[in-house]
């Protein structure tokens, strides 16, 4: 993201916006009870961050949670232009501005789709030359659930049934 000034306003370059894959694991520790942990590369995990990373700004169009996502980054990067500038802002102003205008957020998870696709090739050795068999298989995998609510209370990572 790369955000300028022209004239009075601030402007942005294209926002470019990244999924990290990571686990949830119970840390007693943590005010949450848990703690991310990073996946391995090439894990199912991994290619389902890249591909949202990839796809960002399609799936910002069909979920609106995404597309906010994107303007508080843009948000943010404000905040730190303002920060390294030295500008004084007026603490007490920008708190009645956060207590009057908020954006609900999820708190709910409803469900997690993963889709995997393999192709095999045999060839089979017949009376009359060879035979070329092939399968093709797609797994739809949808776990769900009755919404699950997410929570500091949270005990322990959710697990898909």
């Amino acid at each position: 993201m790369c955000l300028r000034r022209d004239g009075d306003a601030i402007r942005f370059d294209a926002v470019e916006m990244a999924v990290k894959a990571r686990r949830q694991e119970p840390d007693p520790g943590s005010r949450s009870g848990l703690r991310d942990v990073p996946v391995a590369a090439g894990g199912v995990e991994a290619d389902w961050a890249d591909r949202i990373t990839r796809h960002y700004d399609e799936y910002a169009q069909e979920s609106p949670s995404l597309e906010r996502v994107q303007e508080l980054a843009k948000a943010v990067a404000v905040a730190k232009w303002l920060e390294q500038r030295g500008v004084a802002l007026d603490q007490a102003l920008l708190a009645d501005m956060l207590r009057t205008d908020r954006v609900s957020t999820p708190d709910q998870l409803p469900a997690l789709s993963v889709e995997w696709d393999r192709h095999d090739i045999k060839i089979i050795p017949e009376p009359r030359g060879l035979a070329v068999e092939t399968a093709a298989t797609v797994v739809n995998l949808f776990g769900g659930r009755p919404p699950v609510p997410i929570s500091p209370e949270t005990p322990a990572p959710l697990k898909l049934q």
